[in-house]
């Protein structure tokens, strides 16, 4: 079994206390997760990523400066991976060293978290097929999609119908308890 986790870790370097960075990394490493998808990194330079890497102890890593997708398990590889141009989408083939499992590919979007660019950026990730796929098989969508559709919270902030419609047919939600409402990510 892999052990998949995603968080909005809301600024990885945690600027004004490093020492928090390093608990909450250590934290994060002891929690037996092999993939971790992360939004919200703040990862804008190589040394940075390098310095993740070196706390995360990872066999592998892939990073942008929005999000990033970190390898916990000296069994597991990355290939194939592909980055949006804007850098808040990342998608890479996971294969296990022994085979396994059949490899698949896993998605980490961070949306933007206003109205309209998140809106441009959901409709731009549907015409790029290399990045996600217009019919998914064995792949899972991680990230920070930045928008509600079940909630009174959403004050009118919405997805493309093409982007919902196609989540809706393709993707099914391993969070949330069947018959519940999806939480907001800030819950």
């Amino acid at each position: 079994m892999i052990k998949i986790g995603t968080m909005n870790c809301r600024g990885l370097p945690k600027v004004g206390h490093p020492e928090s960075c390093s608990f909450f990394i250590r934290h994060l490493r002891l929690q037996g997760i092999d993939i971790l998808a992360l939004q919200e990194t703040h990862a804008s330079s190589s040394m940075l990523q390098s310095t993740f890497d070196q706390q995360f102890r990872s066999s592998s890593s892939l990073w942008s400066p929005h999000c990033g997708v970190i390898c916990l398990s000296p069994h597991i590889i990355f290939t194939d991976p592909l980055f949006s141009p804007c850098g808040r989408c990342i998608t890479t083939t996971i294969t296990h060293v022994d085979n396994n499992f059949s490899p698949f590919r896993i998605g980490i979007i961070y949306a933007p978290a206003s109205q309209t660019p998140c809106y441009c950026f959901l409709a731009s990730l549907l015409s790029t097929p290399d990045l996600i796929p217009p019919n998914p098989s064995n792949f899972i969508l991680l990230g920070d999609f930045n928008y509600a559709i079940h909630s009174h919270y959403a004050l009118g902030r919405c997805a493309p119908a093409d982007w919902l419609q196609f989540i809706d047919t393709n993707m099914t939600d391993c969070i949330t308890p069947r018959g519940q409402h999806p939480q907001l990510t800030f819950h």
